[in-house]
């Protein structure tokens, strides 16, 4: 298949799908076990998606129950509804006319083809019915979903792969730096993206900077970091710190890794810290990768 140079990959917890180049993420929330994304374009909000991974009948139902409400309430706010059937096989599709002409587009999708509840609303302010449709085309088409293995995080200028056992507890996605961190059985992975790497040097080597920027970061209180080499890090704790071991303790957690990875290429520098308990949970970043 011919590459589409209208469009850009996006991949998130396990998800991945293209979106039209001048969408970005504009928010990520997470809320009693259904996550949300939010694009937007250079004007406006351009597609929401809402999705679950719970295999408990319940909380499927609870999810479906919502879903209902919303589907409910648009149809009767709605100046009419229709029923699309071209763009999926395996997705509901509607779209909807509001007042003023604004165009809704809803797709739902429910664990056949990957064992996820999904709802995704596409908004067209300014854009015809075919070019929504063919927005939600694009999106449907390209969906897949990876349960298992080391999975794609590609957003803005990220690039990760991310053993998939790990789960994404918080985000700050901030222009130039990115933070993120994931949990595995009270394990700690945290990942920073830093971009225009070269301000940041300014003749010192990737190293120094990674082990002074974590020096400063609150989060990890009761150890020092400090470059050895121009790539590597070495960690070193303050044993009798009175704040950095509570969570510490909480977590039984008393072991450090650390990596810095600097792209010439792209001028951005990645920066890596698992907090672990012992030797052979090392073996849990098999398949962690900072570039795709």
């Amino acid at each position: 298949m011919p590459e589409d140079h209208s469009t850009k990959s996006f991949a998130w917890d396990g998800m991945e799908f293209p979106i039209p180049k001048d969408w970005d993420l504009a928010n990520y929330t997470m809320r009693r076990n259904i996550a949300s994304l939010c694009f937007e374009d250079a004007t406006d909000v351009r597609m929401e998606l809402d999705w679950t991974a719970a295999a408990g009948r319940h909380e499927i139902a609870r999810v479906q129950e919502q879903h209902a409400r919303f589907a409910e309430m648009l149809h009767e706010t709605a100046l009419s509804v229709e029923a699309v059937t071209d763009v999926s096989d395996v997705w509901v599709v509607f779209l909807y006319t509001m007042p003023g002409s604004v165009r809704l587009m809803t797709a739902l999708h429910v664990g056949e083809r990957f064992p996820l509840f999904v709802f995704i609303r596409f908004h067209a302010l300014h854009c015809s019915r075919r070019e929504v449709i063919r927005d939600a085309r694009t999106v449907i088409h390209g969906f897949r979903y990876q349960s298992e293995g080391a999975i794609a995080w590609r957003f803005f200028d990220v690039c990760w792969r991310i053993p998939r056992q790990f789960r994404l507890v918080e985000t700050s996605l901030l222009a130039g730096r990115k933070m993120m961190v994931f949990e595995h059985r009270f394990r700690r992975l945290f990942l920073w993206r830093l971009s225009l790497a070269d301000r940041l040097m300014r003749e010192r080597a990737p190293a120094e900077v990674a082990a002074d920027f974590l020096n400063k970061f609150k989060g990890l209180p009761g150890v020092r970091f400090r470059a050895d080499g121009a790539d590597e890090l070495r960690v070193r704790r303050y044993r009798w710190h009175p704040f950095g071991q509570y969570e510490e303790i909480g977590r039984a957690c008393f072991r450090y890794w650390a990596k810095v990875d600097y792209s010439v290429s792209e001028n951005a520098m990645t920066i890596a810290v698992f907090n672990y308990r012992r030797a052979a949970d090392l073996h849990l970043l098999e398949g962690l990768k900072f570039a795709d």
